[in-house]
Order: C-alpha cells, then structure tokens, then sequence
C-alpha cells in the first residue's frame, strides 16, 4: 500500500517544479553472504520505506545520472566525488518548489519549502545515528528532480573522507528492526527537537556534533544495564559483557581529565578493552563504545518512556523518577 501511495505522490509532484532533500545511509544489511556476520538483514522488497510523511528510505542510485560531479574533480578530489557518485540508499524528501501548507493552506515560497524540507531531513537522519549509526562519507545532498525522476542540479556537502565511528559501529548497517524503529522514533523526535526540551535538544546537539553530554543516565539506564546488548557487536565477536555499573566510573574519570585540559594518562591506552578478531582494543576504545552506547540508549529511552517532561531546563531534569 505505501509503495502505490507514493507512487501517487510522486506523479503528483511531478506536475511542477519538484525538489529533493536526502541524507545518505551508507549501507544496509544484505544477509551473511554479503557482510559475513548474521547479525540482521534489511528486505530490499520494502523500499521504498515510508519513514514519516513524503519521506523515505529508498535506493537512489539509479536516479544520479553518471557524470553529473566530473566537474567537481578539480576542487574536491576523485575520491570524494566517488562517494557522491556512488550513493546508493537514502533518506530522501521529495517536494513541490512551492504550493500550499497542507494542513493551514497557507501559500509557501520556495525558500520557505526548502528550509522545511531540509530540516526534516536532518532531523530523521539524525535520528537514525541514535537509533543506528553507520558510517556515512557523503554527507547531505538537495537539488531537482526531473519529469523522469532523475535527480540533477545536485547541491552538496564535501564528503568526509576520514569521518570515523567507534570501532563496534563501523560495521553497522540498517536492519529491519532499525528501520522500523526509525520510523516509530522520527516523529517523537522531531516534537522534541521543536519543543522547550532543552536539556534533551542540548544532549542531542552534543552527541550529533562528536562530543559526550552526560545526562543522569542513572535515571535511564539501569545500572546493570549491558554496554553490548545484541546488536551492538557482530555475532561472532567475543561481548566483555560489562555494564553500566561497571564502566560509569572510569567515563567520569576519563571526562574530568579531558575537561580540566589534563594528559590523559598512559593507562588508558595500554590496558587491554576487549578484544576482536585477534586484536586487543585499548582502554579508550572500550568507553568511547560504552559512552555512545550511554548516550544513544538514554536519548531513546526519554522519547519512548515519555520523559521529555522532565528535560526542559535544570529544575525539571534533578526531579527524581
């Protein structure tokens, strides 16, 4: 039924000037075969993947005509023009360059569309980096789309080409049960991120731009909660099975030495974290994993537990659950 619907939609907005507004997803789970682990799968037959209203998951690779960033080469470099070429799954927003607000009729100009569409965009790839992060080097792309579907007039941000996860994270792909999550999650989170939820749009500013934001995660997570549930590490890789309890102490430590300007101290690096493949990980390593894992979990947690009251300026976030 949604695959018919927005086929509609498309035609639709095909009678006019239409634009688009997608964020990239770098991978999706495609069986054992292709990644050699049996950690979930994601069903090609789904897409495109309804994910709120007029956005979805979809494969766009078919719609980037071959060439269209040949002229970018000189500036950026072969290799990030090979990212941009070779974009394959997406959140993608398609919409008319301007019309009617559908639920206040009001006229809306272009600039105004685009601005829409843009932060929508943002606000579910966002999302998905809580609910799944996966490395991404292309980074948001906006531009038109033709009588045919093809995507053109291309507008972008330089791919990253050292944009690095967590090491457990850097094989992750979209599953199923991300991608439905996803699309249980992105509405709760786009009234959060545009509500008075301070301390919660502040965190997730925090988490999205790589830096730590620690929030009363004894409210949120349990303390004998698993830095590794199933899902955050392959399948056949060895789980340390620590918890919240066991690892908290040494964030602090670890925070207090980088937020005092201190050296970090040597113990980090050489103490053994765990291990993967035959390869022992450091110290630092294993809490930058659970610090991720900390921040991620307690952001989904507040939306789904319906505890964004309790996150809107310091009095409301120290009242006790």
């Amino acid at each position: 039924m949604e695959r018919e619907e927005q086929s509609v939609e498309k035609g639709e907005l095909r009678a006019g000037l239409t634009r688009f507004s997608l964020y990239p997803i770098g991978r999706v789970g495609r069986g054992p075969l292709a990644y050699g682990a049996d950690d979930g799968d994601f069903d090609l037959s789904l897409l495109p993947f309804k994910i709120v209203e007029g956005v979805h998951v979809e494969d766009v690779s078919s719609s980037i005509r071959k060439g269209d960033f040949d002229i970018y080469k000189p500036r950026i470099g072969e290799d990030r023009v090979h990212e941009l070429e070779n974009m394959k799954y997406a959140i993608i927003h398609r919409y008319p360059q301007h019309g009617q607000d559908r639920d206040t009729s009001q006229y809306l100009d272009d600039a105004t569309q685009t601005e829409r569409s843009r932060g929508l965009v943002r606000e579910v790839a966002a999302c998905l980096r809580i609910i799944r992060p996966i490395t991404t080097r292309a980074q948001f792309c906006e531009g038109k789309v033709s009588d045919d579907g093809e995507l053109y007039d291309i507008g972008f941000y330089e791919p990253m080409p050292n944009f690095s996860l967590p090491i457990n994270q850097r094989q992750f792909y979209l599953r199923d049960i991300d991608a439905e999550e996803l699309r249980f999650s992105a509405p709760l989170f786009s009234a959060a991120i545009s509500g008075s939820f301070w301390k919660f749009r502040m965190a997730v500013q925090m988490y999205d731009t790589g830096y730590f934001q620690h929030e009363h995660w004894k409210i949120h997570l349990g303390a004998g909660s698993s830095i590794y549930p199933p899902g955050e590490l392959l399948s056949m890789v060895a789980n340390p099975n620590l918890t919240v309890a066991d690892i908290v102490d040494e964030i602090y430590c670890l925070r207090n030495h980088i937020a005092h300007g201190d050296k970090i101290p040597e113990y980090y690096y050489q103490a053994i974290g765990r291990s993967e493949f035959g390869t022992d990980l450091n110290r630092i390593d294993l809490l930058i994993e659970a610090i991720s894992f900390i921040v991620r979990r307690s952001l989904l947690k507040i939306l789904k537990n319906n505890l964004l009251s309790h996150f809107q300026d310091s009095g409301s976030s120290e009242v006790l659950l």
